[in-house]
Formats: C-alpha cells, structure tokens, sequence
C-alpha cells in the first residue's frame, strides 16, 4: 500500500506536467508556398496582402506614368487611415513597406523617405489627408520637402474602411458575420492637386461564432 501512494505521488505531478506541455503553446517555421491563416474573429496578413495587391497593381496601371527624361518620379507616401471597424495595429508597417515596395518596382518612382514626409507634414500641420487639395497647403509642403532634399512629383495616400451584416443562427447553426475590407488609394500631381489614379481593392470575410 505504502509503495502504491509513493507511485501515486510520483505519476501525479508527471502526468500534470503533460497535460500543461500539451495545453502550451507551439511554434513552427512554415513551408514557403504554405496557405496562410485566416483570422477567426478580425483580418489577418492573408486578408492585407491581397488587398495591397489588388489596389496598388491597379493604382500604378490606371495612373499610366511613362519613364521620363529628367528620371523616375518622385513618390511621397503620406499613409493610410483607418476608418473601419478593425484597427491595423501591427499590420500597418507591413502594409506601408508593400505599398512602397510595389511602386518602386511597378514603375518610373522612387518613394521619398517616409521620415521626411512625415516631418515635413508636422512642420506644415497637414493633420488631414484632405488637406492635401487645398493649394497652400501643398505649396507649403513641396517647400519643405524641396529645403531638405528633392520636392516630391506625386503623392499617395490612402484609407481602409469595412462593412459589416450579420445574422443570427438556428437551434443547429451558428451566428454568422460577413465583413468586407476595403483598401482605397489616390495618386494625385502634387503641383496641381489633380488625381492621376484612384481606385480600391475589396476583400470579403465570413465569421462564424
């Protein structure tokens, strides 16, 4: 009896210990061509990648630029808002490195630094995308980025957006929710405010609760 309650007291914690390791969390490197994750209850890196794919392919096709004499055009990337239900939060640096990616190898641009753009809006206090087709406001802008460095030939901007319907399940069926995700973008002269390119990529989500 005495060796059985000794046993026991020794298995006891063991099997514990197995079924915390088997409960824990995993990590594994995936296979290149591997499906990505779809987010359950928000979009995942799947859901963006094809967004930027789709919207800036299309940005650079309908805006049309041709290699010039004087050398690629000089792209400012002011950034995306956000106006949908769901938060980038990590995604968006990603989001922005594609976006300048795909420009810079989809035609005649070179895409300024992000830094100076930024700095530049803060100088002038271009807080709105907006603010971007008032002409003080970019004249303001182009001289400041012209003071420092090179002043830019286009600028890009755009926002994401979402729309959500759900409905509620049965007695044998889940609720369900439907989301699209919405990447629009603009290219616009900056000398003269007016849009070379404007279009969007859609992307539709199913949840089920």
């Amino acid at each position: 009896m005495i060796n059985m309650k000794k046993t026991l007291s020794l298995l006891l914690p063991l099997a514990l210990a197995t079924t915390f390791a088997a409960c824990g969390s995993t990590g594994r490197v995936k296979a290149e061509g591997e499906d990505q994750l779809v987010g359950d209850k928000r979009a995942g890196t799947i859901t963006y990648d094809e967004l930027v794919k789709q919207s800036m392919t299309k940005l650079v096709a309908q805006a049309g630029m041709q290699a010039r004499a004087q050398g690629p055009y000089r792209v400012a990337f002011f950034g995306l808002e956000t106006k949908g239900a769901e938060e980038l939060r990590d995604q968006l640096p990603a989001i922005y490195e594609q976006i300048e990616e795909i420009l810079v190898n989809s035609g005649p641009f070179v895409v300024q630094s992000r830094k100076a753009v930024d700095r530049a809006r803060q100088e002038v206090g271009l807080r709105d995308f907006d603010d971007l087709f008032i002409q003080k406001n970019r004249d303001a802008f182009l001289g400041v980025m012209g003071r420092d460095s090179s002043a830019p030939d286009i600028l890009v901007y755009g926002s994401t957006t979402t729309q959500t319907t759900e409905s509620s399940g049965g007695i044998f069926s889940r609720d369900t929710k439907e989301r699209r995700y919405t990447l629009s973008l603009e290219m616009i002269d900056a000398a003269t405010g007016t849009i070379l390119s404007k279009v969007s990529g859609k992307q539709e989500i199913e949840y089920k609760k």
